[in-house]
């Protein structure tokens, strides 16, 4: 029997991870998810999408599941039922706001939710999944799959897939398929890089309010196409990535706010660790299989963008050298390895856990270029399609930029009495650019 088989699912649990139980505890007070929000010209029929998602909870039995975290038998309980309806359908663009920040218990039924907003000018569709079950490349592959079967089942209702995504999901077993050798040589690479950035102890930080208040609100800035052939271009001509362009605007953004040069400049970065370090077989993981890097310029930011881009591009291309988050993923394995010891898996409130331990407060990440093909619903593409990140606690911020058919998105997720002040960031990281690129607020 297939492990990934429908009747399997219903009739065994699976065991949870160490690294399900930290990321439990560490978003069980906000609920965090990763969302997928596409546009479409035309509509979708919201009868063949709950069928598809029907399939998606059999096909990939975690997703259908609820984490059940019991200190020493955490597992991932199947879950039946009413509890399986988690596709919502909208008519108001307001209460699709709302549910843009809403999020889920993962604890509470299955580990996806669906809003479909039904409009005269095309359907809005948002995907929603647990940061527990899943990093930004799992969004992707499960956004995939999902409008893989939408399409199937359009042509067959009777369709029923025969095989589903990768079964193996925990990252300790993952990373230990990586020689020792390779491990080490990460960890002590990791250590010399890191040495000469941990002084100044000082953070420069984000002029935002210390704490939320109010509902949640996403703030999205947009750049129309071609601007991603632009970025790329100017980039290529200067040996960097986006990404590194995007750091760049990010770092001097955050320095235009009344940083005094004695503080460090200190953006950590979100890497998919599948696609540096482990094998082609291991790609389509549904998982946390994404850790940090730290890219920190500390005092050196550069009088000119070119300069700061100079700066950025020496210290990624020195990591990409020993397998961009690689160490980091080891040393967080170890230290949530640890904290199980000590009986440190009661869930805590993920707002509070984040504000104890940050002192770098701000945090971006790059999903990449969203694959046009592969989230085509039947007969209809996106005409637009972005990630929205989760939400995080003030004086947190996480920003989030993706690319979809020659366009960026930049996006947050934060608190209403933070909103002016992220947009404000977000408008001046776009300044930096050194281009002319048009730019669409939603």
């Amino acid at each position: 029997m297939r492990p990934g088989s429908p009747v399997l699912a219903q009739s065994r649990r699976a065991p949870a991870s160490d690294v399900d139980l930290a990321f439990y505890r560490l978003w069980r007070g906000t609920k965090g998810v990763i969302a997928l929000e596409c546009a479409f010209g035309g509509a979708l029929d919201a009868s063949v999408l709950a069928s598809a998602v029907e399939l998606l909870l059999d096909d990939q039995p975690i997703v259908g599941s609820r984490l059940v975290p019991e200190p020493h038998d955490p597992h991932w309980l199947p879950v039946r039922g009413s509890e399986r309806a988690v596709l919502t359908v909208v008519d108001s663009g307001l209460e699709f706001e709302r549910m843009r920040c809403v999020g889920v218990d993962a604890a509470a039924g299955p580990q996806i939710a669906l809003v479909l907003w039904r409009r005269a000018q095309g359907d809005r569709l948002l995907l929603k999944v647990t940061h527990v079950l899943g990093d930004g490349v799992s969004l992707q592959l499960l956004a995939g799959r999902l409008a893989s079967l939408y399409s199937s089942l359009a042509e067959d209702p009777d369709h029923r897939p025969n095989g589903g995504l990768a079964d193996a999901r925990d990252p300790r077993a993952l990373l230990n398929e990586i020689s020792r050798l390779r491990r080490l040589r990460a960890i002590l690479d990791f250590a010399w890089f890191m040495a000469p950035r941990l002084l100044p102890r000082p953070t420069h930080r984000l002029a935002v309010p210390d704490g939320p208040a109010g509902p949640r609100v996403a703030v999205v800035r947009r750049l129309a196409a071609p601007s991603l052939s632009a970025v790329a271009r100017y980039g290529k001509e200067r040996g960097a990535t986006v990404n590194d362009v995007f750091l760049t605007a990010a770092y001097r953004a955050l320095a235009a706010e009344g940083w005094d040069g004695t503080s460090a400049l200190r953006i950590p970065i979100t890497v998919d660790v599948r696609r540096w370090c482990l094998a082609p077989d291991r790609r389509e993981t549904i998982g946390n299989v994404s850790a940090f890097e730290y890219p920190f310029l500390i005092r050196r930011l550069g009088g000119s963008f070119d300069e700061t881009l100079a700066r950025v591009v020496t210290l990624t291309q020195r990591r990409k050298k020993s397998g961009p988050g690689l160490a980091i993923g080891l040393i967080s394995l170890r230290m949530s390895a640890r904290r199980l010891a000590k009986g440190a898996v009661r869930p805590e409130a993920g707002s509070d856990v984040r504000r104890r331990r940050g002192r770098v407060l701000l945090t971006f990440s790059n999903e990449g270029l969203l694959d046009k093909s592969s989230l085509r619903f039947g007969a209809e593409a996106p005409s637009e399609a972005c990630i929205l990140p989760p939400f995080v606690v003030l004086p947190t911020l996480h920003v989030c930029l993706s690319g979809y058919d020659g366009a960026l998105t930049l996006a947050a997720i934060t608190s209403e009495n933070g909103e002016a002040h992220v947009a404000r960031f977000l408008d001046a990281l776009l300044h930096e650019l050194p281009l002319e690129l048009g730019l669409v607020t939603a």
